[in-house]
């Protein structure tokens, strides 16, 4: 498999959906909705102000959830069909997301202060696979996609794109036991995304955020310029204590 450069290859993906009606149907019986146009990534400002030597953190997700109606092929073809996935990511961003209300507007606002407090210019929102759906069966795609040759393509341009870059990934994790390393290498789905952005979970050093009843309730755990921050439940950035937050901000600005 040769090796793809991740922008090159999004562009890919975006006219192998815009040409074929059916491209990527092997995903439907996985849920996903292939229907909507994939969407790898987009970017979001952060900073009011430029500052000097303007910096992005890049923030890891599972994938785009369920997808809306702006996003289905008919509305892309007749709004965008001439345009690069590069502007149609930066009009969606302008005209849609920036809007976002809610959960999910709630969520990006957290993204956009924590990246802020660690002096970056925007934020480069990135997926770990790249189609829509309502419900990530993360355990079925894990196991049904493991021998897709779209998935593993995807998945080398992205780990050697994020490679040397500073990433944040926030995960929603289980409540049924305290959060720990061992806890985050034994998911397979946790681990997967830590290959992806180069952060070595045994090498790295965790701190608890918050506890409840002796059980850490979230943390985060961060090697070099990588962060995977962990909550019980949510996939929203925790109350982080103002120390770690000083350390946290001290390690991202290295970057």
């Amino acid at each position: 498999m040769n090796k793809k450069n991740y922008k090159v290859l999004c562009e890919e993906i975006l006219n192998t959906w815009k040409d074929d009606e059916n491209a990527f149907r092997e995903f439907n019986a996985m849920n996903f909705q292939t229907e909507f146009m994939p969407e790898p990534y987009y970017s979001v400002p952060v900073a009011n102000e430029p500052r000097n030597g303007a910096k992005t953190l890049y923030v890891l997700n599972n994938n785009p959830g369920g997808g809306m109606e702006f996003q289905k092929r008919e509305e892309i073809h007749k709004l965008y069909k001439n345009d690069s996935y590069a502007a149609i990511s930066e009009k969606l961003y302008k005209e849609h997301y920036e809007k976002l209300a809610g959960a999910p507007g709630g969520r990006l606002n957290r993204m956009r202060q924590f990246a802020d407090k660690c002096g970056f210019d925007r934020i480069e929102d990135i997926e770990s696979f790249f189609l829509h759906s309502k419900d990530l069966n993360k355990n079925s795609f894990l196991s049904k996609a493991k021998d897709s040759v779209v998935v593993k393509e995807y998945t080398q341009a992205l780990t050697d794109y994020l490679k040397d870059k500073p990433v944040l990934s926030v995960n929603a994790i289980s409540s049924n036991e305290s959060i720990s390393k061992q806890l985050v290498q034994n998911s397979p789905w946790l681990s997967r995304i830590a290959e992806i952005i180069s952060l070595d979970i045994q090498k790295a050093k965790m701190f608890e955020l918050t506890t409840k009843d002796k059980k850490v309730t979230s943390a985060a755990i961060i090697a070099d310029k990588k962060v995977m921050i962990f909550k019980m439940g949510s996939n929203n950035i925790p109350n982080i204590p103002e120390n770690i937050t000083e350390e946290l901000i001290a390690i991202m600005q290295k970057a």
